[in-house]
C-alpha cells in the first residue's frame, strides 16, 4: 500500500508519523490501533492522545491510504473531516486488523480511471 498526504499535511508536524507510515504501509492496521470512526473514515493512533485521520480508496488495483489530518488530543469535534465529531473510546467504534477485512464496496470513490479520489 501506498500512503498519499492530503493537500499541505506536513508529516514533520506529525508525532510518530515515520512509524505510523511504515506500519500502514505494511498493512498492519494491528500495530497501528485503527479504528473506523465513519464513512470511509479510520483512525489510527499515534500516541496515547494523537490519532491519525486517512481514507482508504482502490485505484488500478492497488490500495493507497490518504492520510487526511492529525487530530491533536481527541479534539474529534475540529475535524473538517469529521461531520458530527467522534469519540474513538466509545465500544461501537470497530477495530480494523487489516485492510484485506475491510470491505472494498464501502471504501467511497474506487471507480477506475477517476483521478480525483487522489488528490
Amino acid at each position: 500500500m501506498q500512503v498519499l498526504l492530503y493537500n499541505q499535511l506536513n508529516p514533520k508536524n506529525i508525532p510518530n508519523f515515520q512509524k505510523m507510515k511504515g506500519l500502514l504501509e505494511a498493512g498492519d492496521f494491528r500495530s497501528a490501533d485503527v479504528k473506523k470512526v465513519g464513512h470511509n473514515l479510520y483512525r489510527a493512533r499515534l500516541d496515547r492522545s494523537n490519532r491519525l485521520l486517512f481514507s482508504l480508496y482502490r485505484y488500478q488495483d492497488e490500495t493507497y491510504i490518504l492520510v487526511l489530518e492529525c487530530i491533536a488530543h481527541h479534539a474529534y469535534d475540529t475535524s473538517r473531516f469529521l461531520r458530527r465529531g467522534c469519540d474513538d473510546r466509545r465500544e461501537q467504534n470497530p477495530t480494523v486488523e487489516s485492510p484485506e477485512r475491510v470491505d472494498p464496496r464501502r471504501w467511497g470513490i474506487s471507480t477506475p480511471g477517476c483521478r480525483r479520489s487522489m488528490c
